[in-house]
């Protein structure tokens, strides 16, 4: 939150965003093409601006063990997170219409990794189809053996959930999904108050 905070400081309160096209496959993370497909890319600003360490984008609570290092000078020719395993966080998937007139503070800016990505295909020349199950609807995230997860709000507090809900929205789903339903990754919310973290 610090990098994040100085990065706004450094951009007149903006974000850190890269132009994305309505319907873009926001779960590629690690494609390193021109198109601004992976929801980590407006992440990734902050690893190429130096305002945050790519070690801290691995969740010292995952099973697999330390952060996996990388060539810091390979860091400014990257488009994004060299791969999935780099980065064990999702980020907010931004409403495509914000209310107009005012910057809103998002409620969740981050959190640890969704279930619905751990699933995630390694070959991206195929659209994702991934099917809502009841298992991946009411898993908690695998960062901390399933007890719970780390949420990042915009105020910059961090709690530990034991559930995946925040005044009743699953950050971890869209209001629109339901078991059965299939994902295929170019969903955004349709509303603000719609708290969707995405790899």
């Amino acid at each position: 939150f610090q990098g994040l905070s100085n990065y706004i400081s450094d951009y007149d309160d903006q974000l850190p965003a890269v132009a994305t096209t309505p319907g873009a496959p926001w779960w590629k993370v690690g494609y390193q093409g021109k198109e601004n497909y992976s929801n980590t890319r407006h992440i990734w600003l902050l690893v190429k601006g130096e305002y945050v360490d790519p070690a801290d984008f691995v969740c010292p609570g995952r099973s697999q063990g330390r952060a996996l290092q990388f060539d810091p000078s390979k860091v400014k020719n990257c488009n994004d997170f060299p791969a999935r395993r780099y980065i064990t966080y999702s980020f907010a998937i931004r409403c495509p219409k914000p209310q107009k007139g005012r910057m809103l503070i998002p409620k969740v800016l981050m959190a640890d990794l969704n279930t619905l990505f751990e699933r995630l295909p390694r070959d991206y020349s195929n659209p994702l189809k991934l099917r809502l199950d009841k298992e991946l609807s009411t898993l908690n995230s695998s960062n901390h053996g399933r007890r719970g997860q780390h949420v990042l709000s915009g105020d910059g507090g961090v709690k530990f959930l034991k559930v995946r809900y925040i005044s009743g929205d699953d950050i971890y789903t869209l209001q629109e999904m339901f078991q059965g339903c299939e994902i295929q990754g170019t969903e955004a919310p349709s509303r603000e108050a719609d708290i969707f973290v995405a790899p």
